[in-house]
């Protein structure tokens, strides 16, 4: 018996500091943060650049002026359109891959008819400024869309 609680102790002197090292080391390691929950908010598109041609701002936005991304998974966007009206072009579900850098579109504008493919865009997030580009196609790859905040999402101060 007297074998035992002298083992006890000798195993909890060697575990007691091994457990406040880690503890320790615990506390100093940063939290990464999501990438989704930089993603929630209304995001207005500041320009679109042509990165085949060194970097041209092109004029054109194929209707993706905004984009809403809300906390529920549901985003929606649209154009800004004649006479300052707001018209929403597409709605639908959304997912990130965090590791990837991916943002995925799954558009509900086929009112239960045939089923599309979400469509995958590349995505980076800094501050208030965003940068999605297509990855559906050469064409897609080609420009890049920056998008600035306009409205923080519900979870933000």
């Amino acid at each position: 018996m007297k074998a035992v609680k002298v083992m006890f102790w000798f195993m909890m002197a060697i575990m007691l500091p091994l457990a406040t090292i880690h503890a320790q080391d615990q506390k100093g390691k940063k939290v990464t943060k999501k990438l989704i929950s930089d993603v929630v908010g209304k995001w207005e598109l500041k320009e679109t650049v042509d990165l085949q041609k060194k970097g041209a701002i092109r004029k054109d936005t194929l209707g993706f002026d905004w984009i809403e991304f809300s906390e529920d998974g549901k985003y929606s966007l649209g154009s800004a359109g004649q006479n300052g009206t707001v018209e929403a072009i597409d709605s639908g579900s959304y997912r990130v891959n965090e590791q990837g850098g991916l943002l995925y579109l799954d558009s509900s504008s086929d009112n239960g008819q045939v089923s599309q493919v979400p469509s995958e865009w590349t995505i980076a997030v800094k501050e208030a400024e965003m940068k999605i580009s297509s990855r559906a196609s050469v064409h897609g790859k080609r420009f890049e869309y920056r998008y600035h905040r306009v409205k923080e999402g519900l979870n933000k101060k």
